[in-house]
């Protein structure tokens, strides 16, 4: 039943299968400066609209980073 996560800013990795088959999940911010590093199953069956908010700044590193990248349409800058 999860919806929306918060992942803090000392996180550095997400583990495997962390949001597996969360499929109500509609946002995720992530407040790492830096993309943590991401299994490849760790969003898998989360819905492929899931908007993943990020730093202003990390935006294109996190839409170029390894897994996270297969998402980079729904990445965008969250606002504090």
């Amino acid at each position: 039943n999860l919806e929306k996560v918060t992942i803090g800013g000392g996180v550095t990795t997400i583990q495997d299968g962390a949001f597996k088959n969360c499929v109500n999940l509609a946002e995720i911010i992530c407040k790492a400066e830096s993309a943590p590093a991401l299994h490849a199953s760790s969003f898998e069956n989360v819905p492929a609209e899931c908007v993943i908010k990020v730093p202003a700044g990390s935006v294109e590193a996190y839409k170029a980073a390894t897994n996270w990248s297969v998402r980079a349409d729904y990445i965008i800058a969250y606002e504090e």
